[in-house]
């Protein structure tokens, strides 16, 4: 699956939590001699941009994987999968625990406090990953966190079911069936969605192949 940087999320305050204007001297004379500087050799502005860029090159490093702890709702299938034409796959994560190791739980909020990548790199970083705005509840989403951005294979035991939206092609639904058998996924089961009689909501009936 591919772990994304989060420069690429579609949320413009994900992972870009509004950092602190103010720092204290001992935390600005302890960063500049990491740097071997000294605090005379740079203005405070200077200090909060050299701040701000190592911050973001932090961040970037990293491959984050986002996923979410339901199914069947329906604004996520409208925003995630293509207007109810693509698919969800669900995984047991004990099937492949190294690849799902230390998932990070979102907290949702309506405020935060600014981050202090100064005193606290580590915090500041983890604050930006794991807060999120309150309007995003419904996602229930937690993260799995790599050290760069790409495509990183699990554990194929660990995929365990395949839901196709209301809206799916039957072409691609024969098409993701036919890949899994012939690559061994025969544990795999399969479901499409029908949109509930009279309510706004989404059942699951279970194919058969």
């Amino acid at each position: 699956m591919w772990f994304a940087k989060p420069s690429s999320f579609n949320d413009p305050f994900d992972c870009n939590l509004s950092e602190t204007n103010k720092y204290e001297e001992n935390d600005i004379t302890s960063y500049l001699q990491s740097l071997g500087l000294q605090p005379d050799d740079y203005e405070s502005d200077m200090i909060r941009k050299s701040v701000m860029d190592s911050r973001k090159n932090v961040l970037e490093k990293k491959g984050i994987l986002s996923l979410s702890c339901t199914v069947d709702n329906i604004r996520m299938w409208s925003h995630y999968a293509e207007k109810h034409t693509g698919a969800v796959l669900a995984f047991d994560v004990l099937n492949d625990i190294d690849y799902f190791l230390m998932p990070i739980n979102i907290k949702y909020q309506d405020t935060y406090t600014e981050t202090n990548f100064l005193h606290d790199q580590k915090k500041a970083t983890m604050d930006n990953i794991s807060v999120k705005a309150g309007l995003w509840g419904y996602e229930k989403e937690f993260r799995v966190m790599n050290p760069e951005s790409k495509n990183w294979p699990f554990n194929a035991e660990a995929l365990t079911e395949i839901y196709f939206g209301c809206n799916s092609d039957d072409t691609l639904v024969e098409k993701v069936i036919s890949s899994c058998s012939s690559n061994g996924l025969t544990h795999v089961i399969f479901y499409k969605a029908i949109p509930k009689h009279g309510e706004f909501g989404l059942d699951f009936t279970r194919i058969t192949n």
